[in-house]
Parts: structure tokens; C-alpha cells; sequence
């Protein structure tokens, strides 16, 4: 779920550099924070740093826009870099949905050739979530006795679900979401997004430029319009829900649902915040504000929605495991959302 946008995440640059600045870098870095918000353009920033030697700036990772490395990374052929990934390194098509042993091997071998003219050579596995057991099991090993002058960057949003012995052989280099306004001024680039799907996407997006890219792809902006008029026909939703079921069924990409469950999961955080703080800022679409104000009007929507937002995700968890279809799916959410709204208003 990247994009062609960047926002630079600049206190981990900072600290990053710090370590460069003593003299111990280290040789395993883990990249953490939400996806969608840079990390794996940050390694490779870090990587085009460390391979350009003193090229690169010691206040900063940029390098230089002429230098030749640039089109060697971008075109996968500078030998000091090795991009471990689910569609694999070549940007060939998906073969997995999980990163494989074999995958980690192709890696170990190329680290095994002599480093040209005493460059490092860096690995960068994105994501490590994606990793099989077997995978990181290899992949253990090197970061255990590390090759001579050799660097891992692992990028991860979920690092808890890792194994603790790959998490403690790493440095923890944190990302940060980006405010709605980051994103939107980063969206300016984009002449094809008017500026007032660049506020609702920026808002929609929940800090990560690479969503509110994936959610302009696949108007996301027209999704989260339906869960609107779900939530407003909360006594009688269900031609609303088979509309989505439609909607998430008839689109070419599988990627829709997990749109729209992101969306519907962002609805139910608008509701839970302005219910608390009686403020709304930045409404996605004009009239939102007076499409929420009915269901957070009473003493306990603020926990109901609160309490909402952790129990759907346990609930589609379960679902997920139990192989539920789209339609099952849908209407889980739509009913779990009007069920709330119809406890709050009476």
C-alpha cells in the first residue's frame, strides 16, 4: 500500500544519524509504526546514505540527486542492496502472501559475495510481519552473528507479533502517523485529487499517505459517503448493507472490503471523539458533523463507541478465521454500528 509520495519521518532520520555520529551504528534496525506512513522508503533512504559513503551529508541522509545511485536502486541493480518482500525483490508478481525461508537464502547468499570496494551491504526486509516461521528462524541466524560490515533493516507495523529473539537483536527506530494537514499539503502534488478530496483523504487516512493514496484509488471517499447513510437509516439499514455487499462484490479489486472495515472502523473513532470532546474537526464530507450529532448526544456514547471499536476487531478477527464470506462480513459491521446507534437513540 505504498505511493509515489513521501513524508519524511524526520526524528528517526535524527536518531539514526545520532548513531552514525558515535560510531555505532549498529548492524539490525527495526522500522516500526503504522503502515502506510514511509517505512520502508526510510530504510531505503538510509541504504542510498549508507552506500554513497561520504557522498551523504553527516546533518542529513540526503544524497545527492545526480548521484548514480538513485537509478541503480530504483531499477534493482546496485549490488550493495539486497530488498527481501512478498512479491520478491524483482518486483515480480506475488507469489506468497508470506515471506519465504528461500527468500531469506537468496539474501544470505548474495551477502556472502566480498563487499565491492569495502561498501556495506544492507538488507532490507519489508515487512518483517509477512516473515514464515521458517523465514525468520533463517534470518535469526544472521542477526545473530551479523557478516562483517552488513546491515538489516526490518520494517514492521505490528513488532509485538514477532518473535522476541528477532526483536531484541534489533534497534527500535519508531515512525509516526502524519497529521491530516501533512498529508494533505503532501497530496498537492497530485493534480488529479481537487483539494477537497486532498482534506477528506488527508482526515480519512489516519496518518499514513500511503492510505490516503489506496483510499483515493479506490474511492474510499464514496465508501465511507455509505456507511454515512447506513449509520443515518440505523433502524432500517439493511438496502444500505446489500448496496455495500454490492459494492465490495462487483469491484475488480479484492482490496474493497478492507476498505471499507477500515472506514467503518475510522466512522466509529469519529463518533467515539466527538462524543468526548464535543468537537469535530475537519469533516470528511459537508454535513457530516449534523449526519453524527443524533448518535453521540447521550452520556454513554463515548464508551459505547470506544467500547465498539475493540470489540469489531476481535469480532472480524474471528470471522476472518472461520472463513466468513463479504456478505457475512458486511453485515457484521453495518449491524454491530446500527446496533450502537439504536441503543443510543430513543
Amino acid at each position: 500500500m505504498g505511493g509515489e509520495l513521501f513524508v519524511r519521518q524526520n526524528a528517526a532520520e535524527q536518531k539514526f544519524l545520532e548513531a552514525c555520529q558515535r560510531g555505532r551504528p549498529g548492524s539490525a534496525w527495526m522500522i516500526t509504526g503504522p503502515a502506510g506512513i514511509g517505512k520502508g522508503d526510510l530504510a531505503v533512504r538510509i541504504a542510498t546514505y549508507l552506500l554513497t559513503g561520504t557522498e551523504g551529508d553527516a546533518d542529513s541522509l540526503d544524497v545527492a540527486p545526480d548521484s548514480p545511485i538513485h537509478a541503480r536502486i530504483a531499477a534493482g541493480s546496485e549490488p550493495g542492496l539486497r530488498t527481501v518482500r512478498v512479491d520478491g525483490a524483482d518486483g515480480s508478481a506475488k507469489r506468497s502472501r508470506q515471506i519465504l525461508v528461500d527468500d531469506i537464502r537468496e539474501m544470505q547468499e548474495h551477502f556472502r559475495l566480498a563487499s565491492i570496494g569495502g561498501k556495506p551491504r544492507i538488507a532490507i526486509i519489508d515487512s518483517a510481519d509477512d516473515l514464515n516461521r521458517n523465514a525468520a528462524n533463517a534470518l535469526l541466524k544472521d542477526l545473530e552473528e551479523p557478516p562483517d560490515n552488513a546491515f538489516y533493516f526490518l520494517t514492521s507495523s505490528n513488532p509485538l507479533r514477532l518473535p522476541p529473539t528477532i526483536r531484541s537483536r534489533c534497534r527500535i527506530l519508531p515512525c509516526r502517523s502524519h497529521s491530516p494537514a501533512q498529508i494533505t499539503a503532501e497530496l498537492e502534488s497530485r493534480p488529479d485529487i481537487s483539494p477537497d478530496r486532498r482534506d477528506a483523504l488527508g482526515v480519512l487516512a489516519d496518518g499514513s499517505i500511503g492510505m490516503a493514496l489506496h483510499l483515493h484509488a479506490n474511492d474510499g471517499i464514496a465508501i465511507y459517503e455509505q456507511l454515512l447513510a447506513m449509520l443515518a437509516a440505523f433502524r432500517q439499514p439493511e438496502s444500505l448493507l446489500l448496496q455495500l455487499v454490492d459494492r465490495c462484490q462487483a469491484e475488480p479489486t479484492p482490496e474493497t472490503f478492507e476498505i471499507m472495515e477500515f472506514l467503518a472502523r475510522i466512522l466509529i473513532s469519529r463518533l467515539a471523539h466527538l462524543a468526548a470532546s464535543n468537537t469535530l474537526h475537519h469533516a470528511v464530507v459537508p454535513g457530516e458533523g449534523d449526519a453524527l450529532k443524533p448518535f453521540v448526544r447521550s452520556s454513554a456514547a463515548a464508551a459505547a463507541w470506544s467500547e465498539l471499536h475493540a470489540d469489531l476487531i476481535a469480532a472480524l478477527e474471528t470471522a476472518r478465521r472461520a472463513q466468513l464470506g463479504v456478505f457475512e462480513k458486511v453485515f457484521l459491521i453495518g449491524e454491530r454500528i446500527t446496533g450502537t446507534a439504536r441503543t443510543l437513540v430513543q
